[in-house]
């Protein structure tokens, strides 16, 4: 009878650890962003305002929304697709 013994262990690429980067930073860049459009909406700010400071807050504000809306998913997918496992297998009789 043979008996298995079998370890294993996982490891981030490069591309793995930008993934986690981009998973932690992108709600971050959101709420920043979800508080400078804040800011400037509660300051009279939208897309066809005349100031051009308060609408220039306002368009950076989306930006930033829209940049984390983006990195979160894109970063789950690249630690997704940027780990590496080894398996160490040992057979014994």
């Amino acid at each position: 009878m043979s008996r298995f013994s079998v370890q294993t262990s996982s490891h981030l690429s490069r591309t793995g650890w930008i993934g986690a980067g981009l998973l932690v930073a992108g709600p971050v860049i959101a709420a920043i962003g979800w508080w400078v459009f804040s800011a400037a909406v509660a300051a009279g700010a939208s897309p066809g305002s005349i100031d051009d400071g308060a609408r220039a807050q306002f368009i950076v504000g989306v930006l930033m929304l829209i940049i984390g809306a983006i990195a979160a998913p894109a970063g789950l997918v690249a630690v997704l697709v940027g780990r590496s496992y080894e398996h160490d297998v040992e057979v014994r009789q």
